[in-house]
């Protein structure tokens, strides 16, 4: 990475560590929150979002401003979670406002400006991440499946398959594995799409 970049990473971080929780008064879900940030008609459990958008958006494994990462369902998140993208610091770094991102020393439904995510996947197609942990002023352990950016812009030659929706249950490999293990998404079947997306509740 080159100074300039690194600057900028630096300055990510620096956002992340004061300003990665919001108010106090404010307690909102990732879905709402990203889907007002990002303009996005999606709706439901997080990890849905990359089926949802199939032939609506864009979708592929290249992060631009304005594009919605989405996580896949894993242990106790097991709803997802979908965070927009603010800025690319380059192939491996991006940065990231979401909301009700939860963990030890965070209040859950607060919203998170300025964050930085790394990708950390072995073969840079964004199918693993790892997300800034203000407590710990560190990105900390655990590695999180992801299936994909979904971007504003309708389906073109931009899409691009996701490993991660090819076999949700695989066990995804990333740089780090022998010392961090990617947890692995639930194994039970992924349940049939309602035909009315708008009535499925938001959660995470």
């Amino acid at each position: 990475m080159n100074w300039g970049r690194r600057a900028a990473f630096g300055a990510a971080v620096a956002l992340a560590a004061l300003f990665g929780a919001a108010t106090a008064d404010a307690a909102i879900t990732c879905v709402p929150y990203a889907r007002k940030e990002s303009g996005l008609k999606l709706y439901g459990d997080g990890w849905t979002w990359w089926r949802q958008a199939e032939g609506k958006y864009a979708r592929n494994q290249s992060p631009r401003p304005g594009a919605v990462l989405v996580f896949d369902r894993i242990g106790a998140m097991r709803h997802g979670h979908v965070a927009v993208v603010k800025q690319t610091v380059d192939k491996r770094r991006i940065v990231v406002d979401h909301a009700n991102w939860g963990g030890p020393g965070v209040r859950k439904g607060q919203i998170h400006k300025g964050v930085a995510v790394i990708d950390t996947s072995a073969a840079n197609d964004w199918s693993s991440v790892r997300v800034w942990y203000a407590p710990g002023r560190d990105f900390g352990t655990r590695d999180y499946p992801t299936l994909g950016f979904v971007h504003t812009s309708a389906p073109g030659v931009d899409d691009g398959p996701s490993k991660a929706k090819k076999n949700p249950t695989a066990k995804l490999k990333t740089a780090k594995a022998k010392t961090s293990p990617v947890p692995r998404p639930a194994d039970k079947p992924a349940p049939t799409l309602p035909v009315q997306i708008a009535e499925l509740p938001d959660r995470l």
